[in-house]
């Protein structure tokens, strides 16, 4: 009788075994469950949109076109503040053709600072001497021969690389009219979102560039080469009837 007894009291603990071991398998299967759904909740217009422009997984690095790049950014701005070191005192300078402290005071009194906005404003002698002129034009030639010669960047370089050419271009009046001067602020805004951040390290081989990114500048270069047709067509008979 005592067998019989510990034998239905060791079938009940089993049963409750079982009991709780059910309950407690029901939570991993509403687990199961959830996680089955995730995927479709993922399928949302955002999702989509950042799995088009933002995804790295390429199987093209572009990894000697970022270096060229970099480098023929520097070259490009190496000369370009290089000719201003030497070419907007003479012509915007404070004795130039066109001084551009006249250009910016009524600037200033039209429209205000930021209906142009330049570091100009802000440095002191633009009336006395061209000292503003060359320095901001001397360190944006250090900047790109540094870029030319070391091919390391970040975005903080490309932007401040980015104001002392605007700042120019706004105050550059009729010899910084140009469309190649947009261009160049353009490509170096875009630059700034291919190179990290704040260091200096080389490139990574291995990190390739945002899909959305690689877009722009195609885009850009598409934009160009439309708009240059665009103004030939428009600009003269000559160009209309392909003479």
């Amino acid at each position: 009788m005592e067998l019989i007894r510990r034998k239905s009291q060791i079938d009940k603990i089993n049963e409750n075994n079982t009991t709780t071991s059910i309950k407690s398998s029901n939570p991993t299967e509403k687990r199961k469950n959830s996680d089955d759904i995730m995927p479709t909740e993922k399928n949302t217009i955002l999702f989509r949109l950042q799995k088009i422009f933002l995804d790295q997984n390429s199987s093209n690095t572009y990894f000697y076109t970022r270096i060229l790049f970099i480098r023929l950014l520097g070259l490009v701005y190496t000369f370009s503040f290089l000719a201003a070191y030497h070419q907007a005192p003479v012509l915007i300078g404070y004795q130039g053709l066109y001084p551009a402290y006249i250009h910016m005071k009524r600037m200033k009194e039209r429209y205000g600072i930021w209906q142009s906005p330049s570091i100009f404003y802000f440095l002191p002698s633009m009336e006395t001497s061209d000292i503003s002129l060359r320095t901001i034009c001397g360190s944006g030639t250090l900047l790109g021969l540094f870029l030319l010669f070391t091919g390391r960047c970040n975005s903080i370089i490309l932007f401040i690389l980015w104001c002392f050419h605007t700042s120019l271009h706004n105050i550059g009046q009729l010899f910084y009219g140009y469309g190649w001067e947009t261009q160049i602020l353009e490509t170096t805004f875009l630059g700034m979102f291919l190179v990290p951040l704040y260091s200096l390290s080389k490139i990574n081989r291995q990190s390739p560039p945002s899909i959305l990114f690689i877009f722009l500048m195609r885009f850009l270069i598409a934009r160009i080469m439309l708009g240059a047709g665009l103004i030939k067509i428009r600009g003269d008979q000559c160009w209309r009837d392909c003479k």
